[in-house]
């Protein structure tokens, strides 16, 4: 088997911490973009004939929601998601980065080569969603930056909780509000701006309170089974959806917070013998996959109205994304078929 040398694989290794641990400079996008167009070269010229294999990337995503229907912020949450989303998806699908970005960065937006602009275009076989939870985006005439100091004068202010107005629940570990319909939501922004791709969700999950029981975990069993539903309907309504991975199978060594909260199906004892314990969840099968006509997951009223606002968005050679005025809070009815 031909594998990439150590060489390629260090480089597009540290062209990805770069883009994490330094992703408030805009250059750094670049230093993931074009390594990624060089695996993917490698994967067309090499692999693909021989393995048949894929290649894409996974953003750690999330929908902006509007604060209001107000234009001021239906035009800042979609400056969010050109900044946020359209950074890395609008070279890979179209050549360039959004014309908003040009906009507001001005001279310190590197810029592509023609060749690599026509290289970078339809570099990407799939994308990746690792999708937890969505934010409120609200237009501040006095906010002059937002998280990255690099990005001035975007005003616009993101939480998941404004002035008392709250986006879906916290979760009961408190790091995320939840809301599955912000996955309907992204998903299908995806479909709509970027020609449908073949997408997989490649992280959904929740995490379990140390403080709780963690084999106890109905929490997670809502959870899955709303996002799970949250897919189909995305899928009914044409989105090219062709996986989803749970996180996580096991309990797991978190990055931002070691072994605090668990996260598996299967509960892991840390403490003692490292014995692995299915929880109420994993002994749980999959949500009925036959439709639910009473669910407002499987027709319209999930579906945001695309017929308005349009002209708040930037102007473009590039398709528009759907308008991103709707705020959608289903009461989500769940069909889930307990095996304990």
């Amino acid at each position: 088997m031909e594998i990439l040398s150590s060489f390629a694989i260090s480089k597009t290794i540290l062209a990805i911490l770069s883009f994490v641990l330094l992703s408030n400079i805009p250059s750094q996008a670049q230093g993931y973009l074009l390594p990624k167009l060089k695996s993917a070269q490698y994967n067309i010229s090499t692999l693909q004939a021989q393995q048949g294999g894929e290649i894409g990337f996974a953003l750690s995503s999330g929908r902006y929601v509007p604060y209001s229907s107000k234009s001021e912020d239906v035009a800042a949450t979609q400056r969010l998601m050109d900044f946020y989303w359209g950074w890395i998806l609008d070279p890979v699908f179209y050549g360039d980065y959004p014309t908003i970005m040009k906009e507001y960065v001005g001279n310190r937006l590197p810029k592509f080569t023609k060749k690599e602009k026509y290289m970078l275009k339809g570099s990407t076989d799939f994308v990746g969603i690792n999708y937890y939870t969505s934010r409120f985006a609200r237009h501040e005439s006095n906010r002059t930056k937002i998280m990255y100091d690099n990005y001035d004068t975007l005003a616009v202010s993101e939480a998941s909780n404004i002035d008392g107005k709250i986006l879906g629940y916290k979760d009961q570990y408190g790091w995320n509000n939840v809301y599955p319909e912000g996955l309907y939501n992204f998903l299908v922004y995806i479909k709509e701006k970027y020609k449908n791709p073949k997408i997989y969700i490649t992280e959904n999950g929740i995490a379990s309170s140390k403080i709780s029981n963690p084999l106890k975990d109905e929490h997670r069993i809502v959870y899955v089974a709303a996002h799970l539903n949250a897919t189909k309907a995305a899928i009914d309504d044409g989105v090219n959806v062709q996986g989803y991975f749970l996180w996580a199978a096991f309990d797991t060594f978190e990055f931002q917070a070691g072994y605090s909260g668990n996260w598996g199906l299967y509960h892991i004892d840390f403490n003692d013998t490292l014995k692995r314990i299915p929880t109420d969840a994993a002994k749980c099968s999959t949500v009925d996959d036959q439709p639910n006509p009473k669910s407002p997951m499987s027709h319209s009223s999930l579906v945001p109205s695309f017929s308005q606002h349009t002209s708040h968005m930037s102007q473009s050679t590039q398709p528009g994304p759907p308008p991103l005025n709707t705020l959608v809070r289903p009461n989500l009815q769940l069909n889930i078929q307990p095996n304990f």
